[in-house]
């Protein structure tokens, strides 16, 4: 079964036309609504939208060659793109 973000409509199309910065100053919901209009997979990209991308932790071997933590573990959140008719 194929995941179901390749059954969006924004799978096919040019990645940009999903990008806020392309949204008309003061139109940005209007258009991003218009965007995802019918989408088959908007409840599950609405789902995939409030869910933070977990970054694992960065360690390293020290001299005793031993791992040590460089970078804990953070979330990061998708901004800058339409999400399920919502710009982020």
């Amino acid at each position: 079964m194929k995941p179901w973000w390749t059954q969006g409509t924004c799978y096919t199309d040019d990645a940009k036309r999903w990008d806020t910065e392309t949204l008309t100053p003061g139109l940005e919901a209007e258009e991003a609504q218009t965007l995802c209009h019918g989408c088959p997979v908007i409840q599950k990209c609405a789902a995939d939208a409030i869910k933070p991308i977990r970054m694992p932790p960065v360690y390293r071997l020290n001299a005793d060659g031993e791992r040590e933590l460089v970078e804990p573990g953070y979330d990061i959140t998708v901004t800058g793109v339409v999400r399920a008719g919502v710009p982020t």
